[in-house]
């Protein structure tokens, strides 16, 4: 624990709303920069392009990335040498299969010279990717890559007729109200952002009134967060009170599945709108109204790849990405590890920006405490665990978490110490954690990774 995260976590309720608004203020000036308008605009205008101008806009991106990279970053240097490429070999779409994939063990190990020469420390912050379904990265956005990130973000959230700006509610993962509170108010407010951020850790079949009850005080514009956790919200409201209407729910960091939709379309009185997208900002899939699953043409380049070859439409490949939106950290041919279905039809919501009928991703379990909590994803966990290749989380039963941990070289007893406490901090010490070390972790039939799986049955 950090001295900032020990400060926040013994303070009064009122300090901690003003240490998470203090952190909204600067986030919120690295998200709104001067250019953010204006590149909202161009994104707006972008997405109404026909076919040829987006190939056109993405092939002079593509041309811009490879001639940087080359010149300024010197992990694309030294891969160029070895396969005898020069920037100018790069013209098309279809020659960015004469560059080698990217994988997350390239990206650990070649870090610091997957980094621009051209940026300086304070102009890029480094975020952490998760360990659940692979290597756990450092990843590096510019302060530039934020803004353009967040104006991605806007665009889905235009299309619902609001603005990230309105007061809204969020439903993560961060860990914002101390686990030793056992009465509300189970979240805190951002006021930089007009942000109530609901902890997850308090969502009990008791407590949920409380989250409810907050809910219609605050009436938020919009609702954002993981699938899982406002799924549990909206059952609770669907079996024992009033729905709550509000303008939109924005879904992400999970696969969306349909039944969950349904529920939070029912409770809530609106549309879900569902994006795809990583902390690696590799690649931007994002929901339109008509329920279309676009593809950020300007965000970069997706390759759906079977046996190294391009699939055709309808079929299942695997996502390969090449990024424009982050000159400090390029990404080229980066392989995601989630399968995806391009299709060629047009949008009935007259956007010509490609489409995916589904990505194949993780379908994770809802984990529950002892007290009566339901968890979404625990993958912060994991985030700055660099010695774990692979990890699953089993419930066996309401009091015993088994975790599956495939480990790298220098993992050691006080990993696996580190882990259960990190846990327990999660779900509370009455939890037994069992760490069990193991050299691979089976997939579903499908070939699906399943992050959470959960032998306790879910019910309100």
């Amino acid at each position: 624990m950090s001295h900032l995260e020990l400060i926040y976590s013994i303070s009064p309720v009122p300090v901690q709303n003003i240490i998470m608004s203090a952190y909204g203020y600067y986030w919120a000036y690295l998200k709104y920069s001067r250019n953010f308008d204006h590149f909202l605009k161009w994104l707006e205008k972008t997405e109404h392009l026909n076919r040829r101008e987006l190939l056109e806009l993405q092939t002079r991106e593509l041309k811009r990335v490879i001639n940087y990279s080359y010149y300024n970053v010197p992990y694309y240097r030294r891969v160029f040498r070895r396969h005898n490429l020069k920037p100018d070999d790069i013209k098309t779409i279809e020659d960015l299969k004469k560059i080698p994939i990217l994988t997350k063990e390239d990206v650990r190990y070649n870090f610091k010279s997957l980094i621009s020469q051209k940026y300086h420390r304070w102009q890029y912050s480094i975020k952490h990717t998760s360990g659940t379904t692979g290597t756990a990265l450092n990843i590096v956005w510019s302060n530039e890559a934020t803004m353009k990130e967040y104006a991605f973000v806007e665009r889905i959230r235009r299309r619902a007729g609001v603005d990230s700006r309105e007061l809204h509610a969020t439903f993560a993962g961060r860990i914002v109200v101390p686990l030793r509170q056992t009465k509300p108010p189970f979240w805190r407010y951002n006021s930089a952002e007009k942000q109530y951020y609901f902890s997850m850790h308090y969502l009990t079949k008791e407590n949920l009134k409380y989250y409810t009850e907050k809910l219609r005080q605050i009436h938020p514009s919009y609702i954002e967060g993981y699938p899982s956790l406002i799924y549990v919200v909206a059952e609770y409201i669907l079996k024992y009170e009033d729905l709550i209407p509000v303008k939109a729910v924005f879904t992400s960091s999970e696969t969306l599945l349909s039944y969950q939709r349904k529920s939070i379309e029912e409770a809530f009185q609106c549309k879900v709108f569902d994006r795809y997208g990583m902390t690696e900002l590799a690649a931007s899939i994002g929901e339109c109204e008509e329920g279309g699953y676009h593809i950020d043409a300007e965000y970069g380049i997706i390759e759906f790849l079977k046996d190294g070859e391009e699939v055709s439409e309808g079929e299942v490949g695997e996502m390969v990405c090449t990024n424009f939106i982050n000159d400090a950290f390029p990404l080229i041919r980066y392989k995601i590890g989630d399968l995806a279905r391009p299709l060629g039809d047009a949008c009935s919501c007259g956007r010509t920006l490609p489409l995916v009928k589904e990505i194949i991703g993780r379908i994770d379990d809802i984990l529950i405490t002892k007290r009566g909590a339901y968890l979404g994803r625990l993958d912060h966990i994991f985030k700055e665990m660099h010695n774990i290749k692979e990890s699953q989380i089993i419930q066996e039963s309401i009091d015993k978490i088994v975790v599956k941990v495939v480990p790298r070289e220098d993992f050691s007893e006080k990993d696996i110490s580190k882990l259960i406490k990190e846990f327990q901090k999660r779900l509370g010490t009455d939890m037994e954690i069992e760490i069990k070390l193991v050299d691979q972790i089976p997939r579903e039939k499908s070939g699906k990774f399943r992050a959470v799986i959960s032998k306790v049955p879910f019910r309100l």
